[in-house]
């Protein structure tokens, strides 16, 4: 069976390019034939990609191309895949031509986000929803409540589920390096390190979690951000507090700044099922966040992090304090929970599997 993962963008470091990454690497283990391929040039910081996987791109230049769906239905006739995989709301609009012309292969959607959320152009969710019902091309929720919002806004029923997931994270040569830079920022060794991970953009809400950590003054606590950095950085920039919060901007091993934090902190407006709060599970972190997207699938309150339930400073500042009081027998009982529900739920081995048995089943069903 041949596999193309087909993403927009540039292949920069975002959480469904992590999903991509992982999961290409361990379809390819499993013996299949598979292809990642983007819209732009491939950025200078992207994630590794295995050896065994083929990687393309088209080279798109920023805005509309007007040639790109020819492109793409050319490449997927050309090179016979089986299975077509997207990724990103994006995507779609270059995808039709190719869901017209190539009968051969099947064509799965991965939904990120919230449908809402990541897509707001009503005619563009009418185009989608066509396709969709006309069993054209399959979507796959990444957790239960992404399954339940894209069915209700597509009236459509029996999506497939199948949760994100993530290798064990093992700490890199460079942890000695982000290790003395963590601590370079700690006003004492008893300084508690919240982390948060992901691109600088209103998605992720970052204002929401400055404004509840400046709130914490007689706390000994630093916030390190770490995530592509784009023009509103800038803006943000002028909220933090000197000395407690800092931007770190893109890193290759993210997994040595979470090994070197207390607890992971989340504040965006809408989500999936967000691989870096996968990563930070798989450390062991405690985990605060707001209750958007599948994050009440992946937390569940007081037990192995705290939700906040809406987009007050007040109360992201209050869920903020409960981390910190934890005792250290509730803070461990926690850290083994994640580690435990990590191995459990969200290996990449496990996924990549389900995502092949369920090619292979709408492969079947249609012969």
């Amino acid at each position: 069976m041949k596999i193309l993962h087909i993403i927009s963008g540039d292949f920069g470091q975002g959480g469904a390019e992590r999903l991509v990454a992982d999961l290409t690497k361990a379809q390819a283990d499993l013996g299949y034939d598979v292809t990642i391929c983007c819209f732009r040039k491939r950025a200078e910081k992207t994630f590794d990609i295995d050896d065994q996987v083929k990687f393309h791109s088209f080279n798109k230049e920023k805005g509309l191309s007007i040639f790109l769906p020819v492109k793409i239905a050319s490449f997927i006739k050309k090179n016979g895949y089986d299975v077509v995989n997207c990724h990103l709301f994006a995507v779609f609009l270059y995808m039709i031509w190719s869901l017209l012309v190539c009968r051969k292969p099947k064509f799965f959607y991965t939904i990120h986000n919230n449908p809402l959320g990541e897509e707001k152009r009503g005619w563009v969710n009418k185009i989608r929803g066509y396709f969709f019902k006309k069993k054209r091309i399959i979507p796959i929720a990444i957790s239960q409540q992404i399954k339940s919002g894209f069915e209700n806004l597509y009236g459509i029923k029996d999506i497939p589920v199948i949760l994100n997931g993530r290798c064990d994270l093992q700490k890199t040569q460079e942890f000695e390096t982000a290790y003395k830079e963590i601590a370079s920022y700690k006003k004492t060794d008893n300084t508690k390190v919240f982390i948060a991970v992901g691109r600088v953009m209103t998605q992720k809400n970052y204002p929401l979690l400055i404004s509840a950590m400046n709130k914490l003054t007689n706390e000994d606590v630093i916030l390190v951000i770490i995530g592509r950095m784009d023009d509103e950085a800038f803006s943000i920039c002028n909220a933090i507090n000197k000395g407690k919060t800092y931007l770190l901007g893109s890193k290759s091993n993210v997994q040595d700044y979470l090994f070197c934090a207390d607890i992971f902190c989340m504040s965006s407006i809408y989500e999936g099922l967000p691989i870096s709060m996968i990563e930070a599970m798989s450390v062991g972190l405690p985990i605060v966040s707001t209750n958007v997207g599948g994050i009440p699938d992946i937390i569940e309150d007081g037990v192995n992090g705290f939700l906040v339930n809406d987009l007050d400073t007040g109360t992201y500042f209050a869920s903020l304090k409960k981390a910190l009081t934890q005792a250290p027998s509730e803070y461990k009982t926690i850290s083994e929970r994640n580690k435990h529900d990590f191995k459990q739920k969200y290996d990449i081995s496990g996924t990549a599997k389900s995502y092949i048995n369920l090619y292979l089943s709408i492969i079947k069903s249609t012969k």
